[in-house]
This record gives structure tokens, C-alpha cells and sequence, in this order.
């Protein structure tokens, strides 16, 4: 499995990609860094802030090709192999010497927690993660230094003005198999939006029954009838007309106010 990148616009997205990448490979990922602003919900570009049009130099990082569409870096997030290094390692080595001095000095021990060595093999593999904002009004076709900079120009000249539309993108850069060492590392990812969807949506009803629970007024719980009947039959003919195997393990029943998943033995 060479190593990959994928595009996404919302953070929601990525984070189901990662655990996606996970389940498949059998791998985890903890978080080394992130940077500050990655998730800085009020960051705005400014006419400071350095214009890019393609990135292959930063190591580790995602390489973005040109497309046309110019952008600037909000942040990063790295994350490594959980059998990478120790992230709290240097702590340990802060705690070590308080232990060995309070044993030295024949003083009463007294009860504190351990400092044990982990399990970490020094897998290398890294997984990055990197936010970008991307201006489409100011695309390009010609790739030129010269179209470029009268590119950077302008949008750094409407900065200064006004507002600029913008779009959050997130590229993730996922390590390759090979990345891995000293484990074993399963099959390749294959990037499921409908998985995703489809666990917003199963969400978003839960949230919605819990919602129905709270609602006293008959004159509302009917207009929400009426609004559940309509979506159920915008629903209906997506549903293909053979019932799936195991299909009665997913149907939620109601009894006495509270929801109860039947799930046959």
C-alpha cells in the first residue's frame, strides 16, 4: 500500500477517515502535535499571511499539487503509529531522578504512582493531517510566476478591503504500509463517505429522539409527525425491495417512552 492523501471539507470527515484508516490497517494513531490554530474556529485570512499555490517541501507534510486555486496554511496536526515514540517520555525521565533521590536519602516512602516503561517499538510511521484555507474566486489557469504573483496580488489587495469567500480544506496524508515497522499492519483503506453519512444520519435521529422525549405540546408532537411521515416516504423508494439479511437486528421499538433496539438471538 503506497502512501495516500485525501481531500476533505469538513473535520468531521477526517475524523471518520482516520478511524476508517485504523480499522483497516489495524493499526492506532495518537496525536504528537497540533498547532495552534488548527482548530481555531475564528481564524480569517489576512493580507499578511503568506499566499501558496503548490507545498512538496515540508517533510512529513501532504504534498499539494497545483491547481490553480491559491490557499494559505491555518495549522497542522501530526499524528504517529501508537507503537512510535513515547510522547510523555520526557516526563518520565523528570519523575525517575525524584524517585532514586528519595530512596537515596533513607526517608519514609511514601505512595505515588510508578513509572513503568511502555511498550513502544519506535515505529516511525506518521500521519498528517493539514488545514488550509483555498480561495476559488482567485483561480488560475496559466502556471507562471508571473500569473502567480498578479494572482497573490489581487487577493491580498481584496483582503485588505473586505472579507474574502473562502473554504476550509483538510488534506490528510496517510503513511504507506512500508512506513510501518517491527508489527504488523493489515490491508489497504478504501474511503467510505457513505459510511460516514450514513452514521451522521443514525446520529442525528438518535438526537432527534431524545429531542421528542422533551416535548410537552400535542399541537408540536403532531407537526413533528407529520414532518417524520414526509421524510419516511421521501426514504421509502431509496430502500431496495428484498429485506437484507439481519435487517431486524437495526429496528428500533419504543415501549413506555424508551427506546429499545431488538436484537434476536
Amino acid at each position: 500500500m503506497e502512501e495516500q492523501q485525501h481531500v476533505f471539507s469538513d473535520l468531521r470527515e477526517v475524523q471518520s477517515f482516520i478511524e476508517q484508516n485504523e480499522a483497516a490497517t489495524m493499526t492506532k494513531f495518537v496525536v504528537y502535535g497540533t498547532h495552534a490554530a488548527f482548530f481555531d474556529n475564528q481564524w480569517q485570512p489576512t493580507s499578511n499571511t503568506r499566499v501558496f499555490w503548490e507545498w512538496s517541501r515540508g517533510e512529513g507534510t501532504p504534498t499539494i499539487s497545483f491547481t490553480g486555486t491559491p490557499f494559505m496554511f491555518i495549522g497542522t496536526k501530526e499524528m504517529g503509529c501508537h507503537l512510535g515514540r513515547d510522547i510523555s517520555e520526557s516526563k518520565k525521565r523528570k519523575e525517575r531522578p525524584i524517585l532514586l533521590s528519595d530512596n537515596a536519602c533513607g526517608r519514609k516512602r511514601r505512595k505515588r504512582k510508578s513509572v513503568q516503561d511502555c511498550k513502544k517499538i519506535g515505529c516511525p510511521a506518521i500521519l498528517t493531517v493539514s488545514r488550509i484555507a483555498a480561495f476559488p474566486q482567485f483561480k488560475i489557469v496559466d502556471n507562471r510566476d508571473r500569473t502567480r504573483r498578479a494572482a497573490s496580488g489581487r487577493l491580498k489587495q481584496a483582503l485588505r478591503r473586505d472579507p474574502v469567500v473562502w473554504q476550509n480544506v483538510y488534506v490528510v496524508r496517510t503513511p504507506a504500509a512500508g512506513a510501518h515497522a517491527g508489527h504488523a499492519v493489515g490491508g489497504p483503506v478504501v474511503w467510505s463517505r457513505k459510511t460516514f453519512v450514513r452514521k451522521e444520519c443514525v446520529d442525528l435521529l438518535k438526537r432527534l429522539a431524545d429531542q421528542v422525549h422533551l416535548v410537552e405540546e400535542q399541537r408540536g408532537l403532531e407537526h413533528i409527525k407529520t414532518r417524520l411521515v414526509d421524510l419516511l416516504e421521501d426514504v421509502q423508494p431509496m430502500v431496495p425491495n428484498e429485506n437484507p439479511a439481519g435487517l431486524q437486528n437495526h429496528q428500533v421499538h419504543l415501549h413506555n417512552g424508551q427506546t429499545e433496539s431488538t436484537n434476536p438471538a
